[in-house]
């Protein structure tokens, strides 16, 4: 499981140049009359900070895994109130969406891809959730006939093990219909649609992953060539890296859609349009762990050394406009309906939801 948490934590947009993560060592405390011997120390321990920043960059360079979460994460918020069949009705409706990028759909492929990650490889594949969304649709008759106003929201709070996520998300979109519908015994046209919102979304990932440990044995001499032979020190440390990754988001859906509805109950419909997306995003690591002293001077401590890692990397926006089309399956009975939209973009991203309703 851990495997997967982390080609999740490392699904982040590619990191800038200007990043910056400071490693700090806080000083040995020994005890009277031990100074010379705390310096000694504390001068070594500076490449322990250095091996240390090593490997959180180590985890941070995955530009390939990087690049499709942000792909992935840029419709998820969109794709439900996108995909739904026009209406000039009061409706209100509840859903959740997914996506999933990847440059390979085999996903027995992919299995065997995960099953042999390490923090070495990098591979593009990403992912994003939208849980949980509420959406209420009124008529624009005050205005002209054929159009529409939808408003919604979407929440997430989830905690698995050492893994927290939290989304929320906002959406405001218009639609008009264009010509009228021209209907037979069994078959009906629903004409042109053009649709066109606002969305607003915020994405965290927060968890929390142990790097494996960290040794560093030195020798000291305190009186340099004189007769006292060297003793050797080793610390060690196996730090907490506590990673968030937040994600803001202001999109832009616009599509033309069209469908044909069969005895009032099934409605197939097909569209394409894209998503102008504009955002920013932040990668937060923290440690704040103790380092353990072995050998002559464990027993002399009074003040053990401290690991502290800190900073704030910007993160690369995903694309700016990405061309999608999406097709949908409706089922609706009365007042009730339930649709299935599908879409597919061209940053190699499938995103797929269900809805359901109710109109009056």
């Amino acid at each position: 499981m851990k495997k997967y948490i982390l080609v999740l934590i490392l699904s982040l947009p590619l990191l800038s140049a200007g990043a910056e993560i400071n490693v700090e060592i806080t000083p040995i405390g020994l005890g009277e009359g031990m100074a010379q011997l705390e310096s000694m120390v504390n001068i070594e321990t500076a490449d322990a900070a250095e091996e240390i920043e090593n490997l959180v960059r180590t985890y941070t360079a995955k530009p390939l895994l990087f690049s499709a979460m942000s792909n992935s994460a840029n419709t998820t918020s969109s794709i439900l109130p996108l995909c739904r069949p026009f209406t000039e009705d009061f409706a209100i409706f509840t859903g959740s969406s997914a996506s999933f990028t990847s440059d390979n759909f085999d996903f027995e492929a992919l299995a065997e891809q995960l099953g042999t990650f390490s923090v070495e490889n990098d591979i593009y594949i990403g992912a994003a959730l939208q849980a949980f969304s509420i959406y209420l649709t009124v008529p624009g008759d005050f205005i002209t006939e054929n159009l529409s106003f939808t408003a919604g929201a979407g929440y997430l709070s989830f905690d698995y093990e050492t893994v927290s996520l939290a989304s929320s998300a906002v959406h405001l979109s218009t639609s008009y219909s264009f010509f009228s519908n021209t209907e037979t015994a069994l078959f009906s046209w629903s004409g042109i649609h053009l649709q066109a919102g606002l969305s607003l979304s915020n994405n965290t990932i927060s968890t929390v992953y142990s790097l494996e440990d960290v040794l560093q044995t030195f020798p000291i001499d305190p009186d340099g060539t004189g007769p006292i032979v060297p003793f050797y020190v080793t610390i060690s440390l196996s730090p907490d890296v506590n990673i968030t990754y937040q994600n803001t988001q202001f999109s832009i859906p616009f599509a033309l859609s069209t469908g044909i509805n069969i005895i009032d109950t099934f409605l197939l419909s097909i569209g394409a349009g894209a998503v102008v997306s504009f955002g920013q995003n932040s990668l937060e690591i923290n440690v704040n762990d103790e380092i353990t002293v072995e050998g002559y001077l464990a027993d002399l401590i009074e003040t053990s050394p401290r690991v502290i890692v800190s900073g704030s990397e910007p993160g690369a926006i995903a694309d700016i406009l990405t061309p999608i089309i999406f097709g949908t399956f409706s089922f609706s009975i009365g007042g009730f309906y339930l649709n299935l939209p599908v879409s597919w973009d061209l940053s190699d991203t499938l995103t797929a939801g269900i809805t359901i309703g109710a109109g009056f």
